[in-house]
């Protein structure tokens, strides 16, 4: 198990960034753990009291390949405030039921899960979007149910590794989504 020690300096002026500001975009380079500095940024955030549920939202493969093995891997977390919400609709249930402050879901089913937490009436005051970039253009349906549900939603962070875009509407989408 790593310890909160193995952290870099870098690593840790972005947890204190996460910390301190909401509705921001983090970029960090590949390989830079991104992942370990927005878990460790939110579970903070949740034990200070700051947030109670946060949604986070990747492609499928960063879920099941990083967000969740992350929580389990690292000391000053805990893998029991993690929980993922990927599959169909039981799962999905499953998870918002679970009580966990950390749902992660991915972007393929992201609708549909805030579709269903508005059902349920569970509601998230945090929203991490890992890999941001992947959120492109306004006329995407997710981006249309994001713009709207994200009013609710106190603190916003997008993470990527490559801030690019191909045109200023993807930009302006990604930014309208955070702030």
């Amino acid at each position: 198990m790593l310890s909160i020690k193995f952290l870099t300096d870098a690593q840790q002026a972005g947890i204190t960034h996460l910390y301190e500001n909401d509705r921001t975009m983090f970029v960090g380079g590949l390989g830079f753990g991104k992942c370990v500095v927005g878990l460790t940024a939110i579970t903070e955030l949740v034990r200070a009291g700051e947030l109670q549920r946060v949604l986070v939202l990747a492609p499928l493969r960063v879920v099941e390949s990083t967000w969740l093995p992350e929580a389990a891997k690292w000391s000053h977390l805990d893998a029991d405030l993690v929980v993922s919400a990927v599959g169909g609709k039981s799962q999905r249930e499953t998870a918002l039921k679970s009580g966990a402050p950390i749902v992660c879901i991915n972007f393929e089913s992201a609708r549909q899960l805030i579709a269903q937490a508005k059902e349920m009436g569970v509601k998230f005051d945090g929203m991490l979007i890992d890999e941001l970039s992947c959120l492109k253009g306004c006329g995407g349906e997710l981006f249309k149910v994001l713009r709207h549900w994200v009013k609710g939603v106190r603190w916003r962070v997008g993470m990527t590794a490559t801030p690019v875009a191909e045109s200023a509407e993807d930009m302006y989408a990604q930014a309208l989504v955070l702030d």
